[in-house]
């Protein structure tokens, strides 16, 4: 298994020393962020937009041109469309966030130099570079590396 994932990996890394591919990745990182700070605009959109729904409809209760149970339903699936979008919401500004203020593909580029250059895969590196093994049902192993940030899992997941 060990001479499988130091296989993969040397073929990762060759592909890595192509400035070409090093360009692409950078590129996915770029739309990835990019679609993630729209998605997050839109998130807060969302927002802003349920709780003036959620301010209309107390105009109409205290009018008196809603029900209490109509009310009640409107605040209640108001209350959980805003919990949701706050849950992705915090999600996008974390991966942002990390994404901002981290090198990730070149410190990547770095650890997988040195693996390269030294390729002894023990228990410890494996830990290191290697989030699961799955084996498909031909029997082939498919990996899925650790990498540190979502961008770079998404670009290598094979």
């Amino acid at each position: 298994m060990i001479k499988i994932i130091q296989i993969s990996i040397n073929q990762m890394v060759s592909n890595l020393y192509l400035k070409s591919v090093q360009r692409d990745i950078e590129k996915k990182i770029t739309k990835d962020m990019k679609c993630d700070q729209k998605r997050l605009d839109m998130v807060f959109k969302e927002i802003e937009s349920l709780k003036n729904d959620k301010t209309a409809a107390l105009r109409l209760k205290i009018r008196g041109e809603i029900q209490d149970e109509e009310y009640k339903m409107l605040i209640d699936d108001n209350s959980v469309q805003i919990t949701e979008l706050n849950e992705e919401r915090v999600t996008l500004e974390k991966r942002l966030l990390h994404q901002r203020k981290n090198e990730d593909l070149q410190k990547l580029i770095q650890q997988i130099k040195e693996f390269t250059q030294k390729p002894v895969l023990d228990k410890k590196m494996v830990q290191k570079l290697i989030e699961r093994i799955e084996i498909k049902e031909d029997g082939n192993p498919r990996f899925y590396y650790r990498f540190s940030d979502h961008y770079m899992s998404s670009f290598f997941a094979q």
